[in-house]
């Protein structure tokens, strides 16, 4: 089979011509408009403008490289708004930013960590602003949970073990050779249940019980013995998820040994385990402890900024006056190439003085000058865990010489005998190493490393060429809040050289010497330095009740029980239409250990204040299919609104049906006749816009219906095309706080 060459058309050759080029320039374009916009730190326009750079040319690495930067920088930016926006209050636009953040950059974890608990904070606020009629406490089903009755008790264990249990309507038994000292008791208690009298009965007792089954306990002596021979023991087995390194696995194995006393822990190296034999009571200790201890490290974004800055000054001084080279000698006068002649022998008697030439050279005048240069050696970006090295090392590696040997075998060179040379490498250049810590008050603590290793220079010894080495190196620690820059600077090689040209002699007598020599004076300052900025992109996750205390009984026996029980006395009723329980009594006794600590702000309080009313804004499209290439009206309209001040709409279309060509006010909020300002962005390439309405800052909301805006569209191709809100748009009044809203969209037939 032959192959023909394939034969275009002359017509077809431009427009394919044309659209290359113009997918070239769109690309440039884009990619020149993101930078403009990311130096004004304009990081989500810089964002989709090198979006729509990438999408133009998908292999520019330059252009990948520009728009994963902008990545990071834009969540990140909305990530710190978000932190601003909770340390003020402001819960709902907070949720939103972490929300956006994580959306672009799904890699920064502490986006959603931030957004899981706002939206914690929010639900407790809700639930706390709700009026909850107090219930009385639910009545458990299992006796043994019930509340008791007044219980007076005296005489032996063993009859008091039996009374307790008809009351609870359990079954007890007793060990063979239980034999308790003392033998005999006396309890008077009230309002506890079976399981508290059961325990106040057996610390008096100095015995133990344990259950058999679920109406069935086993009574014995609390001794080590009776404990090993009756309580039952149990095996679990704790896969660890965020802790890997052996020595990590032995703390936890330590740590469990020391606090609860348990023997029998075994660590599995290959499948990263803990596993546990002991009582229920200890195993569940156990289990609380490692689960607060396996978490995930925080980790760290450093970006790097590594600069050269050098300078060099120059001093040039003095005349360099002319010196013949050479004379010319000829008998028929200089010759036109300035050379030397040849003379024969016979020919010099015709010597004379014009027979000799001299050429004077030029003179040069002395001239100063200052030049100073900064640049970027290089820009990294690390992402180090907590506690974890980052390293980063940018240069060559030099041979050098380590010494040699001898095989001592025939005493020559070559084959056989002679000596050999050994060599290693060692690096030369910056080595930058950056071990950071993530502080729970969300401060980073670092140790930083910068060593610059240079040439200075060559030293030959025994015949083998060594490199002097230069080594400079800073190390120290910093702690930094997120955000924040340090720069480690320092690193400074300064050179100085003279040089003197000219007459010998002539050229040391002071003054004089620059009529007859020149001074030339070269000084060069080369600093490295090195700007840090740290971005945490995963928290510390640790839980409250992780912090909060747990009782574990005695020493000797622990036991446990969950967290402490405070001692509060009686418990007056509720007041008498109040709807609300009653406040805590207080007394001299302690607070509970997991009461939440007071803030500077209370929490909110329910009140008799309505709750605000939903604002319904919707999009109302053409009611009648449209034809391709003709415009249709989509209007914005409000209804049951509050003080609206502004808005802030990001619509989404398909953008291969219909493009967004005008957008015009609808007249709600200008209908006091106060002006308006509107602000669009139209991105039809992508299919979206985003629009934006204020009023004056010194203007009230607007409340009632009305039309806020009309949106003109093209019809450009066929199909059924949605007209949705994004995800960011909002309401706010005077305030410029959220007004709750419900968002419509609507749907267009172009036929």
């Amino acid at each position: 089979m032959a192959w023909r060459p394939l034969n275009f058309p002359a017509g077809m050759l431009a427009p394919l011509a044309l659209a290359l080029a113009l997918l070239s320039c769109g690309g440039s374009s884009a990619f020149k408009r993101g930078l403009e916009y990311e130096e004004l730190k304009n990081y989500d326009a810089a964002l989709q403008s090198y979006e729509e750079a990438l999408s133009a040319d998908p292999g520019n690495a330059r252009y990948r490289l520009y728009f994963e930067r902008a990545r990071f920088q834009a969540a990140m930016a909305h990530f710190d708004r978000g932190r601003r926006f909770k340390e003020e209050g402001r819960l709902e636009e907070a949720l939103q930013e972490f929300r956006r953040s994580g959306q672009i950059d799904p890699s920064i974890e502490a986006a959603q960590q931030e957004a899981e608990a706002v939206a914690a904070l929010i639900r407790d606020r809700d639930r706390q602003a709700e009026q909850v009629e107090p219930q009385g406490p639910s009545e458990d089903l299992y006796p043994s949970r019930q509340f008791l009755p007044a219980v007076k008790l005296s005489g032996e264990v063993r009859r008091a073990y039996v009374t307790l249990g008809k009351l609870g309507g359990i079954n007890v038994i007793f060990a063979p050779d239980f034999n308790p000292s003392p033998p005999e008791v006396e309890l008077d208690f009230s309002e506890v249940t079976l399981i508290e009298a059961l325990e106040l009965l057996a610390l008096q007792s100095k015995t133990y019980w344990s259950v058999l089954k679920e109406n069935t306990i086993l009574v014995a002596e609390d001794t080590q013995q009776t404990r090993q021979r009756y309580q039952e023991e149990i095996v679990r087995t704790f896969h660890l998820s965020n802790v890997g390194d052996k020595a990590d696995l032995g703390q936890i194995a330590t740590a469990l040994r020391s606090l609860l006393l348990m023997n029998k822990v075994a660590q599995i190296d290959s499948q990263n385990a803990i596993v546990v034999r002991d009582t229920p009571d200890k195993i569940a200790a156990a289990e609380r402890i490692i689960r607060s201890i396996d978490k995930s490290k925080p980790e760290v974004m450093i970006e790097v900024y590594i600069l050269e800055v050098v300078g060099t000054v120059r001093q040039f001084l003095g005349f360099r006056p002319g010196i013949p080279g050479a004379i010319n000698v000829s008998p028929n006068g200089p010759q036109e190439d300035g050379g030397l002649g040849t003379i024969p022998l016979n020919e010099l008697g015709r010597l004379g003085r014009h027979s000799f030439s001299v050429a004077i050279p030029s003179i040069q005048l002395g001239q100063l000058y200052t030049r100073v240069k900064g640049r970027v050696l290089q820009n990294p970006t690390l992402r180090a865990s907590d506690g974890e090295a980052a390293t980063f090392k940018v240069g060559t590696q030099q041979p050098i010489a380590q010494g040699s040997f001898s095989t001592g075998i025939g005493g020559g060179t070559g084959f056989g005998g002679g000596a050999f040379t050994t060599f290693s490498t060692v690096d030369v250049g910056v080595t930058l190493e950056i071990t950071p810590q993530v502080l729970l008050n969300r401060d980073i603590a670092m140790n930083v490393s910068v060593a610059l290793k240079t040439i200075s220079g060559f030293e030959t010894l025994d015949g083998n060429r060594y490199p002097i080495l230069a080594n400079r190196e800073i190390n120290h620690d910093i702690r930094l809040q997120e955000g924040e820059s340090s720069v480690v600077g320092g690193i400074i090689q300064r050179s100085d050289s003279v040089t003197v040209d000219g007459i010998p002699g002539l050229s040391k007598i002071p003054l004089l010497r620059y009529l007859f020599s020149t001074e030339d004076k070269n000084a060069s300052d080369n600093e490295i330095i090195v700007v840090i900025t740290p971005r945490i992109v995963r928290l510390p996750d640790i839980l409250e009740q992780e912090t909060s205390l747990a009782l574990l009984g005695s020493s000797n026996t622990p036991k446990y029980l969950g967290s402490p029980k405070q001692l509060i006395g009686e418990i007056p009723g509720p007041g008498p239409g109040t709807g609300q329980p009653p406040p805590p009594r207080s007394g001299s006794g302690p607070a509970a250990p997991n009461a939440p600590l007071p803030t500077s702000e209370a929490p909110p309080q329910a009140s008799d204040r309505p709750a605000p009313r939903l604002a319904f804004v919707r999009l109302v499209g053409p009611s009648e299919p449209v034809g391709r290439g003709s415009r249709f009206r989509v209007g914005v309209s409000i209804a049951n609104a509050q003080q609206v001040h502004g808005l802030s709409f990001n619509f989404r279309f398909n953008s291969d049906l219909v493009r967004l060509v005008e957008v015009q006010g609808g007249g709600f909020l200008s209908s006091d006749g106060t002006s308006v300002a509107l602000a669009e962005r139209l991105e039809n390439s992508l299919g979206r816009a985003v629009i934006s309405m204020t009023r004056p800052p010194d203007s009230a909301g607007v409340s009632g219906s009305g039309l806020l805006m009309n949106l003109n569209f093209e019809a450009v191709g066929t199909g059924d095309a949605a007209i949705s809100f994004g995800p960011d748009s909002v309401l706010r009044d005077s305030g410029q706080t959220p007004i709750p809203a419900s968002l419509a969209g609507t749907q267009a037939t172009i036929q």
